[in-house]
């Protein structure tokens, strides 16, 4: 059977992936055929790993870019830049080059706002630039990372401006009746429905998808009716409309478990996913990872014996 893993957005949460990859990785079930993708936090953290970025480089990384927040949680718009250089120095220039050559599937994805409204799964990367550009692309939230809504490409060779660089040329009207805009791009966390939180739908390239979220599954099912059986009114036919019970089973998540006080808990990892923290604090987000991904190995294992 044909595994593949499905990683969530996550905002500063992006260490936990980092953990839950190491995990897979060292256990031999994340290996270089195995299809991997991400939205935003998730995005970072495939790119990385396809490149055969060590993981402590990578925590090292999202350290320095969590630091670029304000303590009000606010990024003020520096965040992007601060990423990007970040995603240079540590992606290196032959990372593209890495990723085309692993064996494997590799999906960035983004939301395509302009010219048409499109789920957008990136899987070719020509550059080092094309790399980069594609995990900002999906890491671009609206006035969080950015302080502006989207990512914007220019026609006829223009540069491209994520309005985080002042723009090297002005786009004459009078010579063309051709949009200078080519495409208008936005985070991966609106790529899918509510209660996949995210995670990019590679199942038409495995048999079996793995999705690795930063919050427990059952806070997006919640959010979006995504699991009829945790539900007393599921014999409601419209909400069962609503559901495919096939895209979520908890042998098929890594993911956080549920506390008992779960307001507390969704608002604690809605604080950590915009605001910097401690050092320590994203050491233990690693960790945590980590220790889910091992905890779903060793259900793995006694599920197969």
């Amino acid at each position: 059977m044909k595994l593949g893993f499905s990683l969530s957005p996550g905002g500063l949460l992006l260490p936990y992936h980092l953990g839950a990859l190491a995990s897979l990785a060292y256990h031999g079930i994340l290996n270089e055929d195995t299809p991997i993708a991400g939205s935003s936090a998730g995005a970072i953290a495939v790119a990385s790993h396809a490149a055969q970025v060590p993981s402590h480089q990578a925590l090292e990384a999202s350290m320095k870019v969590s630091s670029s927040c304000n303590p009000l949680f606010l990024a003020s718009g520096g965040l992007m830049p601060r990423l990007r250089l970040e995603l240079y120095r540590l992606l290196g220039p032959d990372a593209h080059q890495t990723i085309q050559e692993r064996p494997g599937l590799v999906g960035l994805a983004h939301l395509q706002v302009y010219p048409k409204i499109s789920s957008q799964l990136e899987t070719e990367f020509n550059s080092e630039e094309s790399l980069v550009n594609a995990i900002c692309d999906s890491s671009m939230f609206p006035y969080f990372t950015s302080n502006r809504p989207w990512n914007v490409y220019m026609n006829s060779g223009l540069e491209r401006t994520d309005h985080n660089r002042p723009k090297q040329r002005r786009w004459n009207r009078g010579w063309s009746r051709k949009s200078p805009i080519a495409k208008v791009t936005m985070d991966g966390v609106f790529t899918e429905p509510a209660f996949r939180f995210g995670c990019p739908d590679i199942r038409d390239h495995v048999d079996r998808e793995i999705k690795i979220m930063v919050c427990p599954q059952e806070l997006p099912n919640l959010l979006s009716f995504g699991d009829p059986s945790s539900f007393a009114f599921s014999d409601d036919p419209q909400v069962v409309s609503q559901l495919d019970s096939s895209r979520f089973h908890s042998e098929d998540v890594i993911a956080p478990k549920l506390e008992h006080n779960v307001m507390a808990q969704a608002s604690k990892l809605g604080l950590m996913a915009v605001g910097p923290a401690p050092r320590k604090t994203l050491a233990s987000l690693y960790e945590a990872g980590f220790c889910d991904a091992e905890r779903w190995v060793r259900k793995e294992e006694s599920r197969n014996s």
